[in-house]
């Protein structure tokens, strides 16, 4: 072949390549798809992906693609109509572009600013702070296992008074029946719910377990009390310590952002025209 005619040959078939390239995954992507409006296609990864997002709605495949297919026919139709071209709409495009990245901004600094908080930490904010978990209400510190039948609720509450709740928990940490447990759980009083699961807790001293509770059709509960509070008294520590690093590590965060904002305020030029305000 001659050389000028390589020259042309060379681009040809990188063109060719690409072209075939595009047409392999122009046929993957009908073959994948689950739903199309116009060109726009619903792929089976895109399907699953928002699936996942909807595990705890509960929402089956179906509706999710009826869902999607309703909301890019109003886009299409709300392009048709000129709205992607309004003032307004461009408005609240800049806006939300603002928003994102201001979101995106804040994760990013809090993830390199924010430090873990310690336990000596906790217990101070606590001892400065004490007035302010003084209940309002009596109070259950409690650990519960629900079943999906009684029998297995009876032989665990058996095992629980024979030797520990720990030992039955461990010995049933792996079984069918059971629906739930929940360890270190702090209730008032108007939290514990049904009212037959609080009758049946209220006379229990610390460490005692309750005999079985049928709360609905397929399940049945077992409880002990770690703790019992009177209204107006103060928990320990041990107690509300979930609750006082939640409210330590918000305040901790809290600090930070007004932190950030005032040396903004000084690295930024900021005016407030308090006569157009009125």
């Amino acid at each position: 072949m001659h050389i000028s005619q390589i020259k042309y040959f060379i681009p040809a078939v990188f063109i060719l390549i690409f072209e075939m390239c595009s047409n392999e995954n122009e046929q993957q992507k009908k073959r994948n798809f689950v739903a199309k409006v116009n060109n726009t296609v619903l792929t089976k990864e895109a399907l699953k992906s928002i699936a996942e997002k909807h595990q705890f709605s509960k929402k089956f495949g179906d509706e999710i693609i009826s869902e999607w297919v309703e909301k890019e026919l109003l886009y299409n139709e709300a392009k048709d109509e000129g709205v992607t071209y309004s003032d307004e709409y461009k408005q609240m495009i800049n806006q939300s572009k603002k928003e994102l990245a201001t979101a995106l901004y804040l994760q990013k600094y809090f993830e390199n600013n924010l430090k873990a908080v310690t336990e000596s930490e906790i217990q101070n904010y606590f001892i400065q702070n004490m007035k302010d978990y003084r209940l309002k209400d009596e109070a259950f510190y409690l650990n519960l296992i629900k079943f999906k039948n009684i029998n297995a609720a009876e032989a665990f509450r058996d095992i629980a008074v024979g030797s520990s709740w720990i030992q039955a928990v461990n010995q049933y940490s792996n079984d069918p029946s059971k629906i739930d447990f929940i360890r270190d759980e702090f209730l008032y009083k108007y939290q514990v719910q049904p009212l037959k699961f609080l009758r049946a807790i209220e006379g229990l001293k610390s460490d005692e377990i309750s005999i079985v509770i049928q709360t609905a059709e397929d399940e049945f509960m077992v409880a002990q009390i770690a703790a019992k509070f009177g209204k107006d008294s103060i928990p320990d520590f041990e107690f509300v310590k979930s609750d006082v690093e939640k409210r330590y590590y918000a305040k901790t965060k809290k600090d930070l952002y007004k932190k950030l904002i005032n040396e903004l305020s000084e690295k930024y030029k900021v005016e407030i025209n308090g006569e157009n305000i009125k």
